[in-house]
Formats: C-alpha cells, sequence, structure tokens
C-alpha cells in the first residue's frame, strides 16, 4: 500500500497527503522540508563578480546587484552547459524622451564569444529589471556559481514555500465546540485552537501530513520533493560510510563523554539539526539504547555533537558505532520508500 496519496501536480505547486502509520516521524518530514528549502544546490547570479562600468539611474549599484541576483535562471538548461565560463552583459541607454524599462531580454549571455538564447538562461524574460530616465544608462557585466540558499543566500532557493501540516480531525473538532457555551468561546477555539485536534495514531503521532511545495521556476516544482529524497539519501549513506570506518577521515570524531554516565560523543563536522533531530527521533525507538541526544556545539559552527549510551553494562566505541548505523539504516528505508510512493 503506497504511503502518498491524493497528489496533485500543477507547474508551481505540487500536494500531496503521507499517510503514517508510526513509522514517518516528525522530524523526518521536517527534514525534507528544510532540505528543499535550503541544502539543494542552484544556479545563480554570483554578486561578487557583478562589476557595474556605469549606472547613472536613481538605484545604487547595491541595489541593482541585489535585483539582479533574484532573477529566476533556467537551472535545467544551465545545468548543461558550461555556467562556469558563462558572461552576462548589459550595456543600455535611453536615448528617448520617455522612461524606458530594462528586461533580461535587454542583456546578453556569451559563453566564449558563442551567444546563448536568452531563454535558455532566464526563466522570465519581461521583468522589470530597472527604468532609466532620458540619458541615464546602465552598464555591467556579471558571472554565475553554484551554491546552496543555505550557504549563500535565499536568492539559490529552488522552491519559495514548503510547509506541511496534520489532516484535522473534524469528529474531535465538534466534540471540543459542543463543550463550548458562548459564541465567543466558540470562535476563539476555530481561530486559535481548532488545529491542535487533528487526527493521531494509537502512540499519538499524526496519522496524515499535508505537504505542499511552491516551486520559483527555476526547476521543475514536481521534481523537487525527489530531489529532496535524493539529497536524504546521499547524506545517510555517507553518514554510515564514516561510522564504517571512523578513524579514516577528519569529518568524524569519537570520544568518551565527560559525564556521569557511561557514553560515547559522535561529532560530525559541517553537520547540522536536520541529521541531530532524525538520529535523536528514532534512536529513541532503538531497543538496546538506554539515551541518546544531540546539540550543536556553536550556533556559527556546524558541528553536530550526538551522545549516546547503551543499555548493556560494558559496551565498546563500535558497538554505539553500530547503533547508530542501525538508526540511520532505519531513516534510510523510509525515505526510499517515500520517493518510491511518490512515483
Amino acid at each position: 500500500m503506497t504511503s502518498i496519496i491524493d497528489i496533485s501536480k500543477t507547474p508551481n505547486k505540487v500536494e500531496f497527503k503521507i499517510k503514517n502509520k508510526g513509522d514517518f516521524e516528525i522530524a523526518l518530514i521536517n527534514a525534507l522540508r528544510r532540505i528543499i528549502l535550503v541544502n539543494l544546490s542552484s544556479i545563480n547570479i554570483d554578486r561578487d563578480s557583478v562589476i557595474f562600468f556605469e549606472n547613472s539611474s536613481v538605484f545604487c549599484d547595491d541595489f541593482l546587484n541585489h535585483r539582479l541576483s533574484l532573477l529566476p535562471l533556467n537551472v535545467e538548461e544551465l545545468d548543461k552547459m558550461d555556467f562556469n565560463n558563462l558572461m552576462i552583459t548589459c550595456d543600455v541607454k535611453n536615448e528617448g524622451a520617455e522612461i524606458l524599462n530594462v528586461y533580461p531580454k535587454d542583456f546578453n549571455v556569451m559563453i566564449e564569444e558563442k551567444e546563448i538564447p536568452l531563454n535558455k538562461v532566464f526563466i522570465l524574460e519581461n521583468v522589470i529589471f530597472c527604468r532609466l530616465k532620458t540619458g541615464q544608462k546602465v552598464s555591467f557585466s556579471s558571472t554565475l556559481k553554484k551554491g546552496t540558499s543555505k550557504n549563500e543566500s535565499a536568492s539559490f532557493s529552488l522552491a519559495s514555500k514548503v510547509s506541511y501540516m496534520f489532516e484535522k480531525d473534524e469528529k474531535m473538532i465538534k466534540e471540543q465546540l459542543s463543550q463550548l457555551k458562548t459564541e465567543e468561546e466558540k470562535n476563539e477555539f476555530l481561530l486559535l485552537n481548532q488545529e491542535r485536534c487533528y487526527a493521531r495514531n494509537p502512540d499519538g503521532s499524526p496519522s496524515l501530513y499535508k505537504f505542499m511545495i511552491e516551486g520559483d521556476g527555476m526547476v521543475q516544482t514536481k521534481s523537487l520533493f525527489k530531489m529532496g529524497c535524493d539529497y536524504l539519501t546521499n547524506l545517510l549513506n555517507e553518514k554510515i560510510e564514516l561510522l564504517k570506518n571512523p578513524d579514516s577521515s577528519d569529518e568524524i570524531e569519537i570520544e568518551v563523554s565527560k559525564t556521569n554516565i557511561t557514553a560515547f560523543d559522535i561529532i560530525f563536522k559541517d553537520s547540522d539539526d536536520t541529521l541531530g533531530n532524525l538520529i535523536q527521533t528514532y534512536g529513541m525507538k532503538e531497543i538496546g539504547i538506554s539515551y541518546i541526544g544531540y546539540r550543536i556545539l556553536h550556533p556559527l559552527d556546524r558541528i553536530l555533537n550526538i551522545r549516546v549510551s547503551l543499555d548493556k553494562k560494558d559496551f565498546s566505541e563500535k558497538d554505539v558505532c553500530q547503533k547508530i548505523i542501525d538508526i540511520l539504516k532505519t531513516v534510510l528505508t523510509k525515505v526510499l520508500t517515500l520517493r518510491k510512493d511518490y512515483g
């Protein structure tokens, strides 16, 4: 039986429901939401490369630089090109008496003296970039770069919105309303508290997630959920390989915890709450673990510390690593199921 139902796909929006029988924790759904928003690679204007040769418009260079970075690019087409050698230039002067609008269609795009069609670079060629009064001129050049919105800026995000919510339990809502006496109390409940009444499994977890993705046109919106699943799959496999042979990489450290309980600290470099919350949440259900928790050592450093203690009296670093591997493999199975059921 498929875990994903009621899929609705339009060019800029995808909605579907994820059935949960206790195996898809909120941490996993939220991890996919976070990944789609900030971790997927994109191609955008390299703001550090923008050079304004002349700008006599009413807008300062920094303002136009920012506007330039927000123009949606055709990432799928650019990924097929040698975009590292692509140059975007603009040289427009208003010679007329009326105010002149400057659009991306007025730009020139070249790769090593070969002209590239604008529709291969810009999604929208008729978005106003700036406006020029009589005699004013704007002239600049720019290159592109690859990055993520997490490491660069929001302009690199492939989605404008990613969200999930729980399916309302209408029966519970009616029961709650029946216990309220005044219209004021009922209106307040409907306004502020009805979202707390959601369909639940016997263990209290949500039985249905409503997932929604709004794209910004840079890639096909329907592809974003698969891309998120693929990213998480690669991340989990990468951490599993590190744990199998922790001494072979500087990306992981394992040390005895400096606490009153017998435990080990597993420190992943270049990791964040997305991974930490997943390991902690699914680790709490793992048989043989007496304690598991995580923290980010410093908000500005992507260093994830996971502390683990096992039920048995004597356990080693190897035992702890194997437990984390088991947890990651459990999460990996869930992710692969969602990707397959998404179609």
